[in-house]
């Protein structure tokens, strides 16, 4: 039954704080999305080389909650091991051209949110949201992050958080590693 399976999976990544690609979700259908308590302290992976990592959680308009990456967690962005903040300084080796690197700050409003401009930093969004200039709805986790949420996209009630590598679409390839993110409602 895929459900049992879905709950099997979530029910590991909320009691596990360290995790794999293979724990998190790339996707999860909305009637499987599990609701958050007030004072309910959960748990997720997002994997560095998915476009996106589906919580399985919901948030709710009226509500506050606690994103966190707790301990020295570390995913990779082109071998370059990284924090949830991410890193500022990358270069890439060109493949065609005899050991000639490419400063990849040249690309840097081609990141998916370049509100926030650091290689491989964890991104969180109350759904699959692609404007990369809507910063109501997608903001850089860091190491801890309080949002109180009075609105969501399309005046939905209630939206998934889905996260990502902040990286370039189609660079996800090079990324390895996941990171345990802890989801806590407060009010």
């Amino acid at each position: 039954n895929v459900f049992l399976l879905i709950f099997a999976l979530i029910h590991v990544a909320a009691s596990n704080p360290s995790c794999e690609c293979a724990d998190a979700f790339s996707s999860i259908l909305s009637e499987n999305v599990r609701n958050i308590s007030v004072g309910e302290r959960l748990h997720f992976c997002v994997c560095g080389s998915y476009e996106w990592s589906s919580s399985g959680y919901a948030v709710y308009v009226g509500a506050t909650y606690t994103l966190s990456v707790e301990g020295s967690q570390t995913w990779s962005d082109y071998n370059h091991n990284t924090t949830s903040l991410g890193y500022a300084n990358k270069w890439i080796k060109l493949i065609c051209c005899n050991d000639q690197w490419e400063n990849m700050n040249n690309y840097i409003t081609s990141l998916r949110y370049p509100e926030h401009p650091y290689w491989a930093a964890l991104i969180c969004c109350f759904g699959r949201i692609e404007d990369p200039s809507d910063t109501e709805s997608c903001f850089a986790v860091g190491t801890s992050i309080t949002k109180s949420i009075s609105t969501l996209p399309a005046a939905a009630t209630s939206a998934t958080v889905e996260c990502y590598a902040n990286d370039i679409i189609d660079f996800y390839g090079d990324n390895a590693g996941a990171i345990n993110v802890t989801i806590t409602r407060d009010a």
